[in-house]
C-alpha cells in the first residue's frame, strides 16, 4: 500500500501539463505556488462568515450552522494543499490528494442545494457527505481512470439542483455573483485545455496555463460562497433555520 501511494502520478511521463517537471522539490513551482490561492479563498470564507454573522443575517440557511462554512471551507483549504502538494510531488498520493479536495467542494455544493430544496438537517448533511466523498475517493484510490468521471457526475448533479432552484424562485439571492463564478469558471477551463493540449504552452515559464485555472477556480469559489450568503427569502422558516441547534 505504501509503494502504492509513492508511485508517481498517472499523468507522468509526458501528461502532467505544460509546465516542465523540474528536479527540484517543487517540480512544478508556477502549478504548486498558484494553487495556494484555493487557501487564501478558505482564509476569506471563514472571515465573509463572521462579518455577516456580525450583521445579525443568520436567517441565511449558510449561517443558521457553522458546520456548512467549516465544510465548504475545509474543501478549499484540502484542494489548496492538496493541489499544491500534487504539483510538488507528482505522486499518486498528491494526485488522490489534489482529486480529494475536488470531490469534498462538489460534494458540498450538491448536498447544499438538496438542502436548499428539502428540510435536511445539517447533521444529517455532514453525514451524508462524509459517507459519498470516502466511497468516492475509495473508488478513485482504487480505479484511478474514473476520478474525472466521478467529478463530473456529481457537478451535474449539484447543477440540475440548482437550475430547480432557481426555477422555483422564492428567494432573492444575488445571481449575478452565480453568474460571475461560472464566468470564472469557464475562463479559467479555457486555460486548463490550452494548458493540457500544449496549444498554448512554454514549459520553463513561471506564467502557466494551468496556474490561471488554479486562481480562476479559488475566485469561483469565494463568489459561490457569497452567492449563498445572499440569500435571504425562503428560508428564515426552514427547519435547519428555526431550530438554531446544529453546529453554532
Amino acid at each position: 500500500m505504501i509503494a502504492q501511494w509513492a508511485k508517481p502520478a498517472t499523468c507522468l511521463p509526458a501528461a502532467c501539463f505544460c509546465e516542465e517537471v523540474r528536479p527540484s522539490p517543487l517540480a512544478q513551482p508556477a502549478n504548486a505556488i498558484s494553487s495556494l490561492a484555493f487557501v487564501a479563498a478558505a482564509v476569506a470564507v471563514i472571515a465573509t462568515r463572521r462579518s455577516a454573522l456580525r450583521g445579525n443575517r443568520r436567517e441565511n440557511l449558510m449561517l443558521s450552522a457553522a458546520v456548512y462554512t467549516r465544510l465548504y471551507a475545509t474543501a478549499l483549504l484540502v484542494i489548496g494543499i492538496g493541489s499544491a502538494y500534487y504539483h510538488a510531488a507528482l505522486t499518486f498520493a498528491g494526485q488522490t490528494a489534489d482529486v480529494a479536495g475536488m470531490y469534498l467542494l462538489v460534494t458540498f455544493v450538491l448536498l447544499y442545494n438538496a438542502g436548499r430544496l428539502w428540510p435536511i438537517r445539517a447533521g444529517v448533511m455532514a453525514i451524508g457527505y462524509a459517507g459519498i466523498n470516502i466511497t468516492m475517493i475509495a473508488v478513485m484510490v482504487a480505479v484511478p481512470s474514473l476520478r474525472r468521471f466521478l467529478f463530473t457526475a456529481v457537478l451535474l448533479a449539484a447543477i440540475a439542483l440548482e437550475i430547480r432552484i432557481r426555477m422555483a424562485g422564492g428567494d432573492r439571492s444575488n445571481v449575478r455573483l452565480f453568474v460571475a463564478a461560472l464566468a470564472s469558471l469557464a475562463l479559467g477551463f479555457a486555460f486548463w485545455l490550452l494548458d493540457i493540449s500544449h496549444i498554448v504552452c512554454s514549459p520553463a515559464s513561471l506564467v502557466q496555463g494551468h496556474a490561471v485555472w488554479h486562481l480562476c477556480g479559488a475566485i469561483a469559489g469565494l463568489l459561490v460562497y457569497l452567492y449563498y450568503l445572499s440569500e435571504g427569502a425562503g428560508v428564515s422558516d426552514h427547519p435547519v433555520v428555526t431550530s438554531r441547534n446544529a453546529g453554532e
